[in-house]
């Protein structure tokens, strides 16, 4: 971990001291996103600022996701997985990855999560449904794809049959992720073993059918999946908003608003000027949740 680490930083906020894998840290060989062409952030970082980003605001979404029979862990499961693309040689070795690391997440989830259901960890669809909501998390990626390419679904954007490898030191940055959920008390029997299973895929062979929705799939796991891919989308925006340090976290740019408050008798002016930079500051970050979800 270095200190200007913006995930790291907030990641420090949340566990009240600095992250046990500051030793041993992976942030340079496993980033969690790239900026022309140059690795940055932190996937152990990130990928646990989600988890946390959920317990925070469990008791508002866990009455949602039951109505919808969705279970908690299986939320868990998927925030641990959605960016377990970026642990693949085609991301963390590529400035410019060809495959989007959410195709690549949801075959490691689906390989991944199969294993555990033959061994009791995972019960009816969960596997399923996992793999499709790491696929969703990053849907604007496949929409552009269509618009651009002229598909007629999404299924045609994906790469099938695609070996994807992952690199021989790909356990040091599982480990530093198992210490920090450990620290933060995450760190259960089921999310042990999908870590512990991780490195034991090697080579993976993408086979959409594994994790894309077309009309073939049942409803049951669509509506799930979907349910899912909100919450996804939410959770993820907000841990991503701590890469660029604690003043442009989500809590803190939500401050900065209720501070800056514009009163209806405004000048115009100040208005514009002000949506503009709510806007900025926001980039949908804070989306609600939906009441009569």
């Amino acid at each position: 971990m270095e200190g200007d680490l913006g995930e790291c930083i907030i990641l420090k906020e949340f566990l009240g001291r600095r992250p046990p894998c500051h030793q041993t840290c992976t942030h340079k060989r496993f980033p969690s996103y790239y900026k022309a062409g140059v690795g940055k952030g932190c996937w152990v970082a990130h990928t646990a600022l989600c988890m946390l980003e959920a317990i925070t605001i469990k008791s508002e979404i866990l009455p949602i996701l039951e109505r919808k029979t969705v279970k908690w862990r299986t939320l868990l499961l998927t925030l641990l997985l959605h960016d377990s693309g970026k642990l693949s040689k085609e991301y963390a070795s590529s400035k410019t990855p060809k495959i989007p690391h959410n195709e690549i997440s949801a075959q490691i989830a689906y390989d991944v999560l199969k294993k555990l259901k033959g061994k009791s960890y995972l019960d009816g669809n969960e596997v399923e449904v996992i793999s499709r909501a790491c696929f969703l998390h990053m849907e604007y990626y496949e929409w552009k794809n269509l618009l651009r390419r002229g598909y007629a679904t999404v299924s045609q954007a994906t790469t099938p049959g695609a070996i994807v490898e992952l690199p021989e030191d790909v356990e040091i940055p599982i480990g530093n992720l198992k210490l920090v959920l450990e620290e933060a008390g995450l760190l259960n029997e089921t999310i042990f073993a999908t870590l512990f299973e991780i490195p034991s895929l090697k080579k993976l062979k993408l086979m959409p059918s594994n994790y894309t929705i077309d009309k073939y799939t049942p409803e049951g796991i669509r509506l799930k999946a979907m349910t899912l891919q909100w919450f996804v989308l939410l959770l993820d925006n907000r841990a991503s908003s701590a890469r660029k340090g604690i003043d442009a976290y989500w809590v803190n740019s939500l401050e900065r608003v209720r501070k800056s408050i514009v009163k209806p008798y405004s000048d115009p002016e100040m208005i514009i000027e002000f949506s503009d930079k709510l806007l900025k500051m926001l980039r949908g970050r804070l989306t609600p949740l939906p009441k009569a979800y």
